[in-house]
């Protein structure tokens, strides 16, 4: 998927800004993407630190922290989801080209 680290998404969002050609207009909308990638960036490296990642966790600890992970991405496809829907509309038939290629790991959990 779509999971990177907090240190990595800024220059993650600068390319897709640059590949999908973002106008003047749809700066707006954009920007709203890029708060749901850095958040979503945060939320992820969270839910991965977690204390049931431990070699010494237990079975139900492991499980606990797989469940936090998956709300974690479950809520980071959500809010990325909303945001890129309303820029979606913006773009044109070159830019939604490019949004299908570039946006689909963000929005994928495998």
């Amino acid at each position: 998927g779509g999971d990177m680290p907090t240190d990595r998404i800024e220059g993650r969002i600068a390319y897709l800004h640059a590949e999908l050609r973002i106008t003047e207009a749809q700066m707006a909308a954009w920007k709203e993407v890029a708060a749901a990638l850095r958040a979503n960036a945060k939320r992820l490296t969270e839910a991965k630190s977690d204390e049931g990642q431990k070699a010494n966790a237990s079975l139900l600890e492991r499980a606990d922290a797989q469940e936090r992970l998956l709300a974690a991405r479950l809520e980071s496809i959500r809010v990325l989801k909303s945001a890129t829907a309303k820029l979606y509309l913006m773009l044109d038939d070159a830019q939604k080209r490019s949004a299908e290629e570039l946006m689909a790991p963000y929005l994928s959990i495998s």
